[in-house]
């Protein structure tokens, strides 16, 4: 009887398939998890910017310039770092969005909307819109009036021009 050596044809064939269909399961499995990785990612951001934008508010509360809180809606947040992040591409005016790289967030000049430009949009939903682009605002909140003191109390919140999902 003689021994074979290596495998034979067919059971290449099976073991080339079971690698193929693993691969395929796990790219989706990783191109998943890069996306929530992308959208945690981009939350946290949102999260540091409103940080930062408390923190100019406060600071203008405590210099007495209330007047000049109002004056903050529609700027450039990133402008109020000490040291511009790493994932702020910089001030843009509205018609430069085609070169622009992904994972970055860009300042509008044209509009006054803070940008975030997705790379994994295949799992983003941006209501009424196809596009990459995920769009914020400073807005002016006005919350209860203080009846002691007699003045509002206003607060900068960074808002969603159009509702997005992620997934």
């Amino acid at each position: 009887m003689r021994r074979q050596q290596g495998f034979s044809l067919l059971e290449g064939v099976i073991s080339i398939l079971l690698v193929a269909c693993f691969y395929g399961v796990l790219s989706l499995y990783l191109d998943r998890l890069a996306a929530r990785t992308e959208a945690a990612a981009m939350d946290a951001v949102v999260r540091q910017l409103e940080h930062q934008v408390n923190r100019r508010v406060a600071q203008l509360y405590i210099r007495g310039e209330t007047q000049k809180i109002t004056m903050l809606e529609g700027q450039n947040p990133f402008v109020w770092f000490a040291e511009p992040p790493q994932f702020y591409g910089g001030e843009i005016a509205g018609q430069q969005k085609g070169q622009l790289r992904s994972k970055r967030w860009y300042y509008d000049t044209a509009s006054g909307h803070i940008l975030y430009l997705a790379e994994y949009n295949n799992y983003l939903k941006i209501e009424g819109n196809d596009s990459r682009f995920v769009q914020f605002v400073l807005k002016l909140k006005h919350t209860a009036a203080d009846a002691v003191a007699k003045r509002t109390s206003l607060e900068l919140v960074i808002h969603p021009v159009t509702p997005y999902s992620w997934f």
